[in-house]
């Protein structure tokens, strides 16, 4: 949210430097963001015969933004929530920062990144099946 309260996009970036204002960054606080992202790459390899895919910064994946509890917990004036419980569990509203991802937990050391193990479990799963 920006300082008047207007919900933006998080633009795409490769961490504080470059900003890509032509895409925006998925919330990966949602499976359907995961399941989007290996569904694109799935499909892209099988339809063109691809057997290979660069994934750029992959070691930033998946960022997870912080949720803007503030925002995510506010009541309207009628004193109800403004959002729902899986609102508030998938992250609807987060703040912008790029120092928030898994690289950054406290499983860091001893658990593999959970996207590229899902993303290698599904594209060489149907690569060999």
């Amino acid at each position: 949210m920006d300082e008047n309260g207007k919900i933006n996009l998080c633009y795409g970036t490769d961490g504080h430097s470059v900003s890509y204002e032509d895409s925006a960054i998925l919330n990966y606080r949602k499976v359907e963001s995961w399941d989007l992202l290996v569904e694109d790459i799935t499909s892209l390899a099988s339809k063109h015969n691809i057997n290979g895919v660069h994934l750029d910064n992959c070691q930033a994946w998946p960022q997870l933004m912080t949720i803007d509890s503030e925002e995510m917990y506010r009541e309207d004036c009628d004193g109800k929530r403004s959002y729902s419980n899986i609102d508030i569990l998938n992250g609807e509203v987060v703040k912008r920062d790029e120092d928030s991802g898994y690289w950054n937990s406290s499983t860091v050391d001893s658990y593999a990144n959970p996207m590229l193990i899902k993303l290698c479990k599904e594209v060489w799963g149907n690569y060999y099946l």
